[in-house]
């Protein structure tokens, strides 16, 4: 655990300094030490750190690098066509799969930066930063291809703030290139043409009330419909394969969820109107929703993740107009942080989530 502390130690640290520094020579000088580092670090791991690393990614780029052909290694692989695209091209630079690994990061943490830094000027990039290590740059470690998608649909949210809804599509459809799922984000779109909508109370109360009442029956209302004749029998079968019968409940993840739209409630209840806070707090709402179905099928908290990265930016921001107070907002600060170091240690500690921990690196010899 040492390892984990260390590093995100000193990220925060680095990051502090890039918000408290005038200078744009020296921001960029800071904010690309912790982008490397975070990448260096996640690059160096062994092969055992993140699950889908010996289920499917080392794999591939063992294969890429014995195809000539980016052609062979798709109808090899089948995989979605981005990923190994990206993994073709790495393998003509270098066949050490950490090489990879450490791209594959580096992508990832820059875009991540990139989308903090775009939004400095309404909540911190610290606490942004800080929500990002604790809630999903582990998960980064396991989702090799679902990473990718994420940051691309993470920075694609700054067109549907500026009005651009076609460069947004555009830019799910190039996410679902790394991995299909992206495209559930284009349900995006809809959710904010409602947030300006007049009666927009009403519409999203009908939309997360229907959908948190499949979330908890949906393992009934699936074999209802397919007894009378709704549902092909082709459907039905897909579907059950997927059905979770444990009965385990993360309330880590749910706990962490309720306490930012609770704050979200508290906040904005009484104040002006704004679409654009509307529109992603629909969106951690739907989060929350989409995250709840997996009581009955298995990875939709996987779904729910292209919704709920909004967190990085948008908690900050409403930590930032929850009080002008600059004690009672250090408060909120320090919370935060132990909130979400406590729940990085409950989730990927203590549940083991994507076998990140302990983390061993031949490589830097731990």
């Amino acid at each position: 655990m040492f390892e984990y502390i260390f590093v995100f130690f000193i990220v925060i640290v680095i990051s502090i300094c890039f918000e408290l520094s005038k200078s744009k020579w020296v921001k960029g000088i800071l904010g690309i030490s912790i982008v490397l580092i975070l990448s260096i670090f996640g690059g160096v791991r062994d092969l055992n750190i993140g699950t889908d690393v010996l289920i499917y990614g080392r794999k591939s780029f063992e294969s890429a690098l014995i195809y000539d052909s980016f052609f062979k290694l798709y109808n090899y692989l089948k995989l979605d066509v981005g990923y190994l695209f990206l993994t073709f091209i790495i393998s003509r630079f270098s066949g050490n799969i950490n090489f990879f690994l450490f791209i594959l990061q580096l992508i990832c943490n820059a875009v991540v930066f990139k989308v903090l830094a775009n939004n400095k000027n309404k909540g911190s990039v610290t606490i942004g930063l800080i929500i990002y290590l604790g809630i999903y740059y582990c998960r980064t470690f396991n989702f090799l291809r679902q990473s990718l998608a994420l940051v691309v649909v993470l920075y694609a949210y700054k067109f549907l703030d500026e009005d651009k809804d076609i460069k947004y599509i555009i830019s799910v459809l190039f996410a679902s290139l790394f991995h299909s799922t992206a495209l559930v984000a284009l349900v995006a779109i809809i959710f904010k043409i409602i947030s300006k909508r007049k009666d927009r109370k009403a519409l999203l109360f009908i939309i997360f009330s229907i959908s948190f009442v499949l979330s908890l029956t949906l393992d009934k209302v699936i074999p209802l419909l397919y007894n009378i004749g709704l549902l092909p029998y082709k459907y039905y079968e897909y579907i059950f394969k997927y059905v979770n019968t444990s009965t385990f409940i993360d309330w880590v993840d749910i706990a962490y969820k309720l306490l930012w739209i609770g704050l979200y409630v508290v906040v904005f209840n009484k104040r002006e109107y704004d679409s654009k806070n509307n529109f992603y707090f629909s969106l951690l709402v739907l989060d929350f929703i989409i995250f709840n179905f997996r009581r009955t099928l298995l990875y939709t908290d996987r779904i729910a993740l292209y919704f709920g990265f909004v967190q990085i930016f948008f908690i900050p921001q409403i930590i930032e107009k929850s009080t002008k107070d600059r004690k009672t907002k250090m408060i909120v600060y320090m919370v935060t942080v132990a909130v979400t170091l406590l729940f990085w240690y409950m989730k990927f500690v203590k549940q083991g989530s994507c076998e990140v921990y302990p983390y061993t690196s031949q490589i830097l010899n731990i």
